[in-house]
């Protein structure tokens, strides 16, 4: 009877031995369990966290350059009235709280070439291989363009167009009446350098509207020979900028070199939000934007796509309202789409 309860004692023991050994695994187990799982935590947390900071770092980087200002390269349709659409598009930011200058680069009469000219596109050329000397003293050029046409003057502008750079040297031209040419000096003292003839000169202004908004609207005094022309032209000046998602290339009401409907056409198919069909908004609701009441005859042209006499001044030109309703359109666009905010 004894030995029978000792083998019981035994049995029960051994239970319990295997009992607390069951529990002390599943204790340590566990443990071990939760100390995986703060592990993995912390691994989250440092994994999401470098996320985040690549996530910011990404949208800095993605952040758009700085916008400096927007700049308008045109004819007489961009000096316009009063300083044209683009003082009125200045004004219009100003009084959304955008403090930008809106540089008007539009002079009259010119074609695209001679604007292109202007916008650092197509570049004047030294005619004459000459040694700039390494002191700051004149030298004679002659001075060409892309077709060796000799330079007398430079073109019109609001800038100075005498600061240039030649070969990487800064400096300034002055006439040179006597040899029909121009006296090139160089800003500081260096060592001297070797120019051959066909180098080009570079205007030193140009540089500044690299971080602008371009707004090109070039073409109504011709300076092309087809659309495909036309619009390798414009994309020749967006070229001199870095950035070259926001932009406008507006179209032309006046023009004798191509079809006016291909040509709307196919600037609104090449250009797509980028375009304004000046035409069609100036022979349409751009009318009664500017407050105008449109007669019988006016109403005839705008059927025919043609923009009325109640918004010119001329067959080319607009009157005052015809340049602040299109100051506030390019405005609204320039909102459409993103490239200012309110």
């Amino acid at each position: 009877m004894k030995s029978k309860n000792k083998i019981i004692l035994l049995i029960i023991l051994f239970l319990i031995a295997i009992g607390l050994s069951l529990t002390l695994f599943f204790m340590i187990r566990g443990g071990q369990m939760k100390s995986k799982q703060a592990d993995l935590e912390t691994s989250q947390r440092q994994a999401d966290s470098v996320i985040d900071e690549n996530q910011s770092s990404d949208k800095e980087t993605e952040k758009e350059l700085p916008l400096d200002g927007v700049v308008c390269w045109g004819d007489s349709l961009t000096a316009g009235l009063a300083g044209g659409y683009p003082k009125v598009l200045e004004d219009y930011l100003k009084e959304a709280g955008i403090n930008i200058p809106v540089e008007n680069e539009g002079v009259v009469s010119e074609g695209t070439t001679q604007i292109m000219v202007r916008a650092g596109v197509i570049p004047y050329k030294v005619a004459n291989a000459v040694i700039i000397p390494a002191k700051a003293e004149p030298v004679f050029l002659k001075i060409v363009d892309d077709h060796n046409k000799v330079i007398r003057n430079f073109p019109k502008g609001k800038f100075q167009y005498t600061d240039v750079t030649l070969n990487g040297i800064s400096g300034k031209l002055t006439k040179n009446s006597e040899k029909a040419g121009w006296n090139f000096i160089r800003d500081f003292d260096g060592e001297s350098a070797y120019v051959s003839s066909n180098s080009s000169i570079r205007f030193n202004y140009v540089d500044r509207y690299k971080n602008y908004i371009p707004i090109i609207f070039m073409g109504t005094n011709g300076g092309f020979s087809s659309i495909e022309e036309l619009i390798r032209q414009q994309q020749a000046i967006l070229d001199t900028f870095p950035e070259q998602k926001n932009f406008l290339i507006i179209g032309l009401t006046h023009q004798t070199v191509v079809d006016e409907d291909k040509l709307d056409q196919e600037l609104q198919e090449h250009w797509g939000k980028h375009f304004i069909n000046l035409r069609e908004y100036f022979s349409g609701q751009g009318v009664y934007d500017a407050g105008l009441k449109p007669k019988s005859s006016d109403l005839e042209q705008m059927k025919k796509g043609i923009v009325p006499d109640i918004i010119r001044t001329d067959a080319v030109h607009y009157k005052m309202e015809g340049y602040q309703v299109l100051g506030k359109y390019i405005y609204q666009r320039m909102i459409e789409l993103g490239y200012i905010k309110k």
